[in-house]
């Protein structure tokens, strides 16, 4: 199974591929029956995590339980949708997805509730732009039936891409994922 993710210019080539491996580590241990893959322009921080939105335009809303993260529409650079296709064991890229992130008021996405999305998805996000700001994130939302699961990850880059901050899952788990990933068959497409 392999989920590709394809490195611009401007991104960082280990990066990319990190991100790559730990989406693919994460999407073998989570299993879920469908995959969505939003490029992010620009860095976001940890605070996106969980967020859900401003209520009267002005106080942050943490919810709970997740909403989609309301990323403004023109940071979207790509959105790439994989599903789960038990007669090659692979997972398929297909292209009549909606678009997960829609011009709305930020009140209305306090409404926009996982759980009432597509029953087994793993929601993953990521930023462009990593090869001049030498800095990276990652967030990755799961729901299946086994489990529910929100972190985030943020990485720099001192001639090597590393890990800086995690939240809401542990270092180890994170390398876990990633060796998943490197182990798959497959190669970045760059």
């Amino acid at each position: 199974m392999m989920i590709e993710i394809i490195a611009c210019e401007n991104d960082g080539t280990h990066y990319i591929e990190a991100v790559q491996n730990i989406i693919n580590g994460a999407a073998t241990a989570y299993q879920p029956g469908g995959v969505y893959v939003v490029k992010i322009k620009g860095w976001f921080d940890h605070k996106w995590l969980g967020f859900s939105g401003k209520r009267l335009g002005a106080v942050g809303v943490w919810k709970h339980p997740l909403t989609l993260p309301p990323f403004h529409p023109h940071r979207v650079q790509s959105q790439k949708c994989y599903a789960w296709r038990p007669s090659t064991q692979d997972y398929e890229r297909f292209d009549w997805a909606a678009r997960l992130h829609i011009y709305q008021e930020s009140s209305q996405n306090l409404r926009r509730e996982i759980r009432r999305r597509k029953p087994s998805v793993l929601y993953v996000w990521y930023c462009s732009d990593t090869a001049r700001t030498q800095r990276g994130s990652l967030m990755v939302y799961a729901h299946t039936k086994r489990d529910q699961a929100a972190w985030f990850i943020s990485f720099y880059s001192n001639n090597q891409w590393r890990s800086r901050q995690a939240e809401e899952i542990s270092v180890e788990r994170i390398a876990n994922f990633e060796a998943m990933g490197q182990s798959i068959k497959g190669e970045l497409i760059i």
